[in-house]
């Protein structure tokens, strides 16, 4: 148990210095992804190159709507949410508050990694293991930033859930 609670501190104090996809980083190093379901996790600089180039608008649509949706239909470890959140963050958007995240994986492993990370980095996210073609669906993540910020409701309200 000692070893898991220092693993998570290391990953804490990590994303906490340069957040960034740590995880998913480390998944690939271990050489451990599964190469027979497709798993090859997006490097984080190609995450960071997309990311700035979908979202350079988000000031603006901010000024119609109460906050900003995203939807990662297989979010692998992360990596794309979590380079999105820093690409707003430089422009002065706090994604704490103004973006939800829908996350979904197929793999056990991927969810966890992504909901490991979006919740030390604060954002409000649903992470799901789900089978984006079938919608076939296997458990439901809510991270903390999520439950404590009334996102359900939020969404609700909207007509975003």
């Amino acid at each position: 148990m000692d070893r898991f609670a220092e693993a998570l501190a290391f990953v804490a104090l990590e994303l906490d210095a340069q957040p960034r996809d740590v995880l998913g980083e480390t998944y690939m190093q271990l050489g451990i992804a599964n190469r027979d379901q497709g798993q090859f996790f997006t490097p984080y600089s190609v995450a960071q190159l997309i990311a700035s180039m979908q979202i350079n608008d988000a000031p603006a649509q901010l000024l119609t709507r109460p906050f900003l949706t995203v939807y990662e239909p297989a979010c692998g470890a992360g990596a794309m949410v979590i380079a999105m959140t820093q690409a707003l963050a430089a422009q002065g958007i706090e994604y704490q508050t103004k973006v939800h995240v829908t996350a979904d994986d197929i793999s056990a492993i991927a969810v966890h990694m992504t909901y490991m990370q979006l919740s030390l980095l604060g954002v409000p996210a649903v992470v799901n293991r789900r089978n984006s073609l079938t919608l076939e669906h296997f458990g439901t993540w809510p991270t903390p930033a999520h439950v404590l910020g009334g996102w359900a409701r939020k969404l609700e309200l909207t007509g975003s859930a």
